[in-house]
């Protein structure tokens, strides 16, 4: 590795400070007999390791030193010296190696140094502490701090791609219960495969470039990595070690800003009321809108490619932001759902880049798409203090500098040109009219003006193009490389991400083809290449400098293609023959931002804990979810996926049977915690239908499912509902229901048992009520219906009387083997109470199943 710098030493010194942890795992032997530690890195047992009277404890430094020695890694810049900062953070006496302890504590949220203290000497140790597998993070969340969780993640190489079947992909990254494993965690199979994986990393290039490569191969195999087998084991590894170097160069940059070097005799660490750090937070409003306020014209191309086209602008944003302060990834705490959360140090330099890119970028967002997109991105101050887990409730704890955070960021919403205001130039842009624009002016996709130096054609707009051609391209791609310079042939063409703050504009999407990786270039310098939903990234291009390599988990690059290749109409979508409908489906989890700022009491909130709840729950909605539609590849898409939301489209049936797939999935990967739901809306209609409407519709269900209560006097539950027809159904104690009746009722139907007239009578009962709610006769109008239908048909004497009983009494529905009570107490396969309450009457829930049935029905006949 060449250019190695100071700060990429202390940064990587606590990227590594516990990797031995990994490496002593998976060592077979003990420290008595291990053949892995060389003599000479033995002997730095009395050197690195505190000395208890009777052994030294934290042996696992002793593997990172011999790690930093086979990978030749034995850096020293200015008396940096790699080795010593990486392994001395719990016996420090320098300055530099007591700031690798302090942000080693500050990660974790507590004082390591006092802690784990164990002998790891003793065989009985040995053996307990490599048996310990990670906790699932999401089972803790809103429980109390005695809470024992029960689920564990299997310790396996993690080789991921989305072309695995969903029950695959199951298995690598779900938990499970911890008494269903009968196999020892495969620590070293893990290693030997991490170990590989390193050696492929360029060394020829710059030592942050290799950093940031390495620090993805730390992504893939250690999230499944415990951090700590003795305090509550619920953060993974690599979360820990990311956000232990994001806090040391935050660390080393505000010293070095306040003393200019480190070696300076005078020089002290911040105290723990010393703003050394940045929050910063980004969010971009408006994406919603911005993707589905398009014409029906090419809106199955253009849909797919306008939503890729907001997440990299997202990421470039980001990546600026780290290019002008000299950030690394381990800087970014959390990057996803359209924004992100970074800790930086607390510099001049900083201050001034957030600064200047909140006003360059939003200048940008409003010349070439008006008021429809904004950035807001601001940043408070962070000390030790707040980071620390404190019971002191006079002390601002992390959630609450995370709740300050995101007011101001609210803030920036409801004032977001304030700056632009005071402009020469910002009265005629703001409230002059216009000049009418020209037909030819006019953009056919998003209906914008299109400005001069923007057009490339009639009625559209260079952007739109981009976007169609995204939209066009991403089934085929595997990834995306983003660099300053791209080689590439005379004829063919790079994406160029024309963004104001972009440091690298051209792309190329990478394409995969026989098992191997393609792009249309010749040389690639000063960028990234990532691919999409594989961990295989380390693929080698054709004369590459300074490229770093990774990989994204992104939500549906594929989608249902006609014979061309070309992205199905919506229309084709939906179905063949003479009754088919398009279903648009919305899903969000419920009260996230609620549960990142008050999800762990204060003795459990760290930013690491923080960190691996988002990836976690990020993985889910931009990994996992690929497998889980790929089952059904032709008939749906995942428009867009990630954060802690969703949009599919897809035949009406595919589309509702998805639904409850992924929110049931979604119980089992968040291990049953009633204290995380998710809800969602879903429409019905024509495959011609505008886009910008159904969107609109689909997020009125959305918002429907997540006003909706059940209660029966003594419980009360709000969202975790499922919105349909302009009905809001507790996934528990309605939706259940529903779907039962519904399927009785359609297999009634096929099998000629009841007449279609029965749908009808049930909807015109509905409606009658509806209309009348104080007006009791339609119970008696329903038991004289009924009752002649009974008389007719002796053989559904059972069920039509059993209907009949539920919808007169509104009590309960009993038919058949299926019994529900309407108002009472359940429980779950967890043993959770539930409410069987409804805020529906019954024949509301009846009549959500007589439309899907007949809906079923009309499909297939």
């Amino acid at each position: 590795m060449k250019n190695a710098t100071d700060r990429d030493i202390v940064y990587l010194a606590a990227l590594l400070h516990d990797i031995g942890k990994f490496f002593q795992r998976a060592d077979p032997d003990g420290m008595k007999t291990t053949r892995l530690l060389e003599p000479e890195i033995r002997k730095l047992e009395s050197v690195y390791c505190p000395n208890q009277g009777n052994y030294y404890s934290h042996l696992h430094v002793l593997w990172t030193a011999q790690f930093i020695k086979n990978n030749n890694l034995e850096f020293t810049v200015d008396d940096l010296n790699l080795m010593r900062l990486a392994c001395a953070h719990h016996k420090p006496g320098k300055i530099d190696e007591q700031l690798i302890a302090l942000a080693d504590k500050l990660s974790s949220g507590m004082d390591r140094i006092k802690s784990n203290s164990i002998n790891e000497n003793d065989d009985n140790t040995q053996k307990s502490f490599k048996k310990v597998r990670l906790h699932n993070v999401m089972e803790y969340v809103s429980r109390p701090d005695d809470y024992s969780g029960i689920h564990r993640f299997d310790i396996q190489p993690f080789e991921y791609n989305s072309a695995l079947d969903a029950s695959a992909v199951k298995e690598l990254s779900f938990s499970n219960d911890k008494d269903s494993f009968t196999n020892d965690p495969k620590y070293s199979e893990v290693w030997q495969a991490f170990s590989r994986d390193i050696k492929s990393i360029d060394t020829k290039s710059d030592l942050k470039t290799w950093i940031e490569s390495f620090t993805y191969v730390l992504e893939k195999h250690a999230r499944f990595i415990p951090s700590s087998t003795v305090d509550l084991p619920d953060v993974s590894l690599y979360d820990h070690l990311r956000t232990s170097a994001g806090l040391a160069i935050s660390l080393y940059d505000y010293l070095i800003e306040n003393y200019k070097s480190i070696n300076e005799p005078n020089v002290k660490l911040p105290d723990i009321d010393t703003p050394f750090a940045l929050l910063i937070g980004a969010d971009l409003s408006g994406i919603q809108s911005f993707i589905y306020n398009i014409s029906s014209k090419n809106a199955a191309k253009s849909l797919k490619g306008r939503s890729f086209y907001l997440q990299w602008l997202i990421d470039n944003v980001l990546y600026c932001f780290l290019k002008k302060t000299g950030l690394y990834r381990g800087n970014v705490i959390i990057d996803s759902g359209g924004g992100f959360h970074v800790l930086a140090p607390n510099t001049a330099q900083v201050r001034q880049t957030v600064d200047e890119l909140r006003t360059t970028i939003n200048e940008w967002l409003f010349n070439n798409f008006g008021t429809r997109l904004f950035i807001s991105i601001d940043y408070i101050e962070i000390t030790s203090k707040n980071l620390l887990q404190q019971e002191d409730i006079s002390i601002p704890s992390l959630a609450d500098k995370w709740t300050e955070l995101h007011k101001k960021l609210e803030r920036h919403k409801v004032q977001r040109y304030d700056k632009m205001f005071i402009s020469e130039d910002a009265y005629p842009k703001f409230f002059e009219p216009g000049i009418a624009p020209k037909f030819d002016d006019i953009d056919d996709i998003s209906g914008d003006i299109i400005e001069p130096e923007n057009k490339i054609g009639k009625n559209r707009s260079r952007q739109s193009q981009l976007q169609i051609e995204l939209g066009r391209q991403l089934k085929n791609s595997a990834g995306l490389i983003v660099a300053e310079d791209i080689g590439i042939n005379s004829q063919e063409k790079f994406f160029e991400f024309d963004f104001q703050c972009a440091y690298t504009k051209k792309g190329v999407l990478i394409e995969k083809r026989n098992e191997k990786y393609y792009y249309k270039g010749n040389h690639v310098e000063n960028g990234r290449s990532l691919l999409f939903n594989a961990t295989d990234f380390l693929v080698p291009l054709f004369s590459e400098r300074n490229v770093i390599k990774g990989f994204t988990f992104y939500g549906g690059n594929t989608y249902p293609a006609d014979e061309d290749g070309e992205p199905k109409t919506f229309d084709e979508l939906a179905g063949e023959g003479d009754f088919k409908r398009l279903g648009i489906l919305r899903m969000d989890v419920d009260n996230l931002g609620a549960l990142f700022k008050n999800g762990f009491s204060r003795k459990k909130h760290s930013i690491s804990r923080l960190a691996t709840l988002s990836r976690s729950l990020d993985f889910f909605f931009k990994g996992y979810l690929n497998n889980l539609v790929g089952t059904h590849k032709s008939d749906c898409y995942i428009l867009y996926s990630g954060g802690d939301d969703l949009f599919l489209l897809g035949k009406w049936d595919v589309i509702l049977e998805i639904a409850e797939i992924i929110r049931n999935d979604f119980r089992e990967y968040t291990a049953y915690n009633p204290n995380l739901s998710i809800s969602g809306g879903i429409v019905f209609v024509k495959g011609k239908f505008p886009a910008k409407r159904f969107a609109k519709l689909a997020e009125n269900e959305e918002k429907n499912a997540k006003s909706h209560k059940v209660s029966n006097g003594e419980i009360s539950l709000e969202k975790n509902s499922l919105s349909v027809f302009g009905f809001a159904l507790n996934w528990d104690t309605e939706w259940p229901m529903v779907k039962h009746l519904y399927k009785t009722i359609y297999s009634k139907l096929m099998n000629g048992e009841l007449n279609k007239s029965f749908i009808s009578r049930v909807l015109t009962f509905y409606e009658y009520r509806k209309l009348t709610p104080d007006n009791v006769s339609w119970r008696w109008l329903l038991a004289y219906t009924f009752g002649r239908m009974i008389e007719r048909d002796k053989n559904q004497r059972e069920f039509l009387q059993a209907f009949l009983t539920s919808a007169f009494t509104d009590s309960y529905i009993k038919f058949g083997d299926y019994s529900i009570f309407l108002n009472g107490i359940s429980t779950n396969q967890a043993g959770e109470k539930l409410i069987s309450g409804s805020g529906n009457s019954f024949l509301d829930l009846a009549a959500v199943a007589c439309r899907l049935a007949e809906f079923k029905w009309r499909s297939l006949t």
